[in-house]
């Protein structure tokens, strides 16, 4: 599943470059990428208090990669809502352009 930012989330992209110190186009790949295994990681240690029904999100089998501010997601997660939940988390990362969201549910 391929998903671009819309042109509404530009909108917001742009306040939020106003409101930073460092605007998000100057972030490098390695600290987007750095970025998204850390709120990945902590999602894992801590239930998410927005979806009750959400224990935990395992990411374990998660690859990120990031070129250019585009984050390609490759791997595995046992819920549909885990995938959905991963993808929420990396556009809400400064710096992140793209999504490619190549993540499998486990059958």
């Amino acid at each position: 599943m391929r998903r671009s930012k819309s042109s509404a989330a530009g909108t917001k992209d742009e306040s939020r470059k106003h409101s930073t110190a460092t605007p998000t186009s100057m972030r490098s790949d390695t600290q987007i990428h750095e970025e998204i295994r850390q709120r990945l990681a902590e999602c894992a240690r801590r239930p998410d208090p927005h979806q009750v029904t959400l224990e935990h999100l395992d990411a374990t089998n998660v690859a990120v990669s990031v070129e250019g501010g585009k984050v390609i997601l490759t791997g595995t997660v046992a819920e549909r809502r885990m995938k959905l939940r991963i993808e929420e988390l990396v556009d809400a990362c400064p710096g992140v352009e793209d999504i490619d969201n190549r993540i499998r549910i486990e059958v």
